[in-house]
């Protein structure tokens, strides 16, 4: 067996071993979240919360067919898959980032272990087992690839990577467009970067790849005019309803004075910086200070996406107390980019190891720090048992009449 096929072994054997954790440690209904509207959405063809979400709604709709457990349970399967998806194109992104950074191949006995960190860590294993987490792993995944491009572009210019980000760009607003419309700014450095070699023909090309992403929206007014159909918000079947769906113009929530943002989203932004990653975060600052010593505009692409999703989750959205939950999810993208750094720092330290003994010693003082940090984490996401939710719907149901109507506080 050659090297790179007992590195794909290695790597089918971890998405295995991952998958398992998910399955086990998943909601085996749902959670006390947006994931009940989540799977009514997927499973009836319907129309969920602003801005609708069609797109994760027609993929969602696939899983609810797999002949296993529940429909609920199959719904957070689908997470689960997005996640294993998502570890996947990341083993890609960092051997493109190794090799650009290092001019050599990452190491498997560190990809899988940075690998290994990413998928138990907090917030990833979090919306890994859970419906509504699968929303948030669709758009990871469309910046996943969107980075990958980006590193491609960085290298040389190719016609096709730079059409194919602006598909990828229109999928991603078509499924969650608040989390990757502020990224925008990043990614239209490339067009601006190659702009002598894009003409009008070619803007045109780019235009209808980024329409053609958005296109999924045609699903709501489509949806919307058909009978029996399961409704969250609104029913978008006139141009107000429409664009007041897509814009999530309902959602006018009153912000923390600024002053008190420290209390809160700032603490727990700092909170989470630490949490999620366990002790592996020194490794985030020297992957900063390495990737601006070695690849400097990669480093600056991905230290903007840091940046702009922290600003606005932390400064412009500046929730109040009980809406501070959200800002983990939110991180999601800068949580991300900041493990591609620590990556680059685990990487440039086990290079730095000349000696063998010493290669294996690192190597195992990690392996035990992922230990260490999946347990902990473990004890947050363990889910399996939990029905509460569940149960508490399952009892509402059993005490009011046929065809009447529950209506519940908040969303």
């Amino acid at each position: 067996m050659n090297k790179k096929n007992a590195v794909n072994m290695l790597i089918v054997l971890f998405l295995f071993i991952v998958f398992y954790f998910y399955l086990t440690t998943a909601y085996p209904a749902f959670k006390n979240d947006d994931s009940p509207e989540t799977i009514a959405s997927g499973y009836t063809l319907g129309i969920a919360h602003p801005p609708g979400y069609p797109l994760f709604t027609l993929i969602s709709k696939l899983f609810t067919y797999i002949p296993v457990g529940s429909i609920a349970f199959r719904l957070n399967i689908f997470a689960a898959l997005l996640g294993l998806t998502v570890l996947l194109f990341s083993f890609v992104v960092i051997r493109k980032t190794v090799l650009l950074m290092f001019n050599t191949d990452i190491h498997s006995m560190i990809g899988i272990p940075a690998l290994l960190i990413l998928a138990f860590s907090y917030i990833f294993w979090n919306q890994a087992i859970e419906a509504k987490g699968g929303i948030y792993l669709l758009n990871l995944l469309f910046l996943v690839l969107l980075i990958y491009l980006s590193i491609e572009l960085l290298i040389n210019y190719n016609k096709k990577y730079l059409y194919l980000m602006s598909y990828i760009l229109g999928l991603s607003l078509s499924n969650h467009w608040p989390s990757m419309i502020i990224l925008i700014p990043v990614f239209s450095y490339f067009y601006f970067k190659y702009k002598d070699k894009i003409n009008f023909s070619c803007i045109l090309v780019h235009v209808l790849f980024v329409v053609l992403g958005l296109s999924a929206y045609l699903y709501l007014p489509i949806r919307a005019k058909t009978e029996n159909i399961f409704l969250f918000m609104a029913k978008p079947d006139n141009w107000h309803d429409f664009w007041w769906t897509v814009t999530r113009s309902g959602y006018e929530y009153p912000k923390t004075e600024i002053i008190e943002m420290l209390k809160g989203p700032f603490f727990v932004f700092i909170k989470i910086f630490f949490k999620n990653y366990s002790f592996f975060w020194p490794f985030i600052f020297l992957g900063i200070y390495i990737s601006f010593k070695m690849q400097r505009k990669l480093a600056i692409l991905n230290s903007l996406i840091c940046i702009i999703v922290s600003f606005i989750v932390v400064m412009y959205n500046r929730p109040l107390k009980e809406y501070l939950w959200l800002i983990e999810i939110f991180l999601l993208p800068a949580l991300y980019v900041f493990w591609i750094f620590m990556v680059v720092g685990l990487v440039y330290v086990f290079n730095q190891l000349k000696n063998r003994i010493y290669k294996n010693i690192y190597l195992f003082l990690i392996i035990l720090l992922i230990i260490f940090m999946t347990y902990k984490n473990y004890t947050y996401n363990n889910a399996c048992n939990n029905y509460i939710s569940y149960d508490f719907g399952e009892n509402i149901l059993r005490t009011i009449k046929k065809d009447s109507f529950y209506l519940a506080q908040g969303d």
